[in-house]
């Protein structure tokens, strides 16, 4: 069973969506330009059809002209 802090840790990403690409930046991986995020669904599926369900998942809109360095 999950713990009130990894519950709030996964929370934190619902709310905050771009929270994921400034974890990323600071981790030091050159991203685009992102211009926006937004909390998806959690659900992840294999080939198999197996069902895998994340605690969050984040979309992240990189601007298509944006280049990493």
């Amino acid at each position: 069973m999950p713990t009130r802090e990894h519950d709030v840790l996964a929370e934190l990403f619902r709310w905050r969506p771009t929270l994921a690409a400034d974890l990323v930046s600071t981790a030091g991986v050159d991203l685009p330009d992102v211009r926006g995020a937004s909390h998806c669904s959690e659900s992840f599926t294999d080939l198999k059809t197996s069902e895998y369900t994340g605690d969050a998942a984040v979309l992240l809109e990189l601007d298509p002209a944006g280049s990493v360095s």
